[in-house]
């Protein structure tokens, strides 16, 4: 079995047998007001500093405004809102920083709410995952959909993980509504991100893969209306990646350039250099459905039942050593 479905499976028991929390803390009991007013970040730097152990962290329903970004170190805990849409963290600070950081963290979850940035940022994430093995985001929605606070950078940045888990998020940035990168090469944090039931759009990038980065997985999933849907490179990472896989029950649609572009000019067949692509692809309004760039002497696998509605036709090959597989 490869390894990619041994740490599934590791996943799903982890899941099933989830450690006892040994403390549970409602913020508003400790004078949290998410009421669109009150500055809350001297209390959760506060309460959240040092690492968060077997814990249960509530936020309550409401705007919870801050002013300075919020950095957690969690094992084994659970940081929680009342629903992506009813808990909104929104960010007032000027700076552009991370808006919400995590990172040296081991099995733990993040759920239930929304960020935003009251300002326009240049750079940052909403929410930034950062050398982490085992984490669960889950209902976070990342979307400024009041369109007088679409000013997050970059929604949800994932760096040198060791199996992250996306479940039920909906992102729209300046930037990437997702990105994900390994500049972990070499050690245990370079491996497996895996996506579904999400909707990543209106962005510069829907998903982007920029490098250093073993196995990402999405299903079930909408990525749409973004200037490029998928983009894999090595800009974020300076090295290659390896088994990108959208299943078929994820759409591409929409893009203004081509719906996915392909440029991993460092990618290493020895290495299982693939990207494999099953769902639709639609709709580009300037470019192709697929654009390789660059991947050299490495495989791209084709099994859309509909590639189709895209300006500039269905694949667009640059890179002549690429090997094309049509299914």
């Amino acid at each position: 079995m490869k390894r990619s479905g041994l740490l599934f499976i590791f996943c799903v028991c982890l899941l099933c047998g989830k450690p006892t929390l040994s403390r549970t803390i409602n913020l508003k009991d400790f004078g949290i007001k998410c009421d669109g007013i009150y500055d809350n970040s001297p209390l959760i730097n506060k309460i959240l500093k040092g690492k968060i152990n077997r814990s249960l962290i509530i936020f309550p329903e409401g705007i919870c405004n801050i002013s300075q970004p919020i950095t957690l170190s969690a094992l084994y805990s659970t940081i929680e809102g009342t629903g992506g849409s009813s808990t909104t963290i929104l960010y007032t600070g000027k700076e552009s920083k991370n808006i919400i950081s995590l990172a040296d963290s081991y099995q733990s979850h993040l759920r239930g709410f929304g960020v935003w940035s009251k300002n326009k940022l240049s750079h940052g994430s909403a929410i930034n995952i950062e050398k982490s093995s085992y984490i669960f985001l889950e209902d976070l929605y990342l979307n400024n959909t009041d369109q007088k606070y679409q000013n997050i950078w970059n929604s949800l940045s994932i760096d040198r993980p060791n199996f992250v888990y996306v479940s039920k998020l909906y992102a729209q940035a300046q930037n990437d509504a997702v990105d994900v990168s390994g500049s972990g090469v070499g050690s245990t944090f370079q491996y497996d991100v895996f996506i579904d039931h999400s909707k990543l759009s209106d962005s510069s990038v829907g998903l982007h893969i920029g490098g250093g980065i073993d196995n990402v997985h999405i299903s079930s999933s909408e990525i749409t209306s973004n200037y490029i849907n998928v983009l894999d490179d090595n800009s974020i990472s300076n090295f290659k990646n390896q088994e990108i896989y959208i299943d078929s029950g994820t759409v591409c649609d929409q893009s203004t350039a081509s719906n996915i572009i392909i440029n991993d000019k460092l990618c290493d067949t020895r290495n299982y250099g693939v990207v494999s692509l099953s769902g639709p692809i639609t709709g580009s309004k300037h470019g192709s459905g697929i654009e390789i760039v660059s991947m050299p002497n490495c495989q791209v696998i084709v099994s859309s039942p509909f590639i189709d509605g895209n300006e500039k036709g269905k694949i667009l090959m640059r890179d002549k050593t690429t090997h094309v597989a049509i299914k």
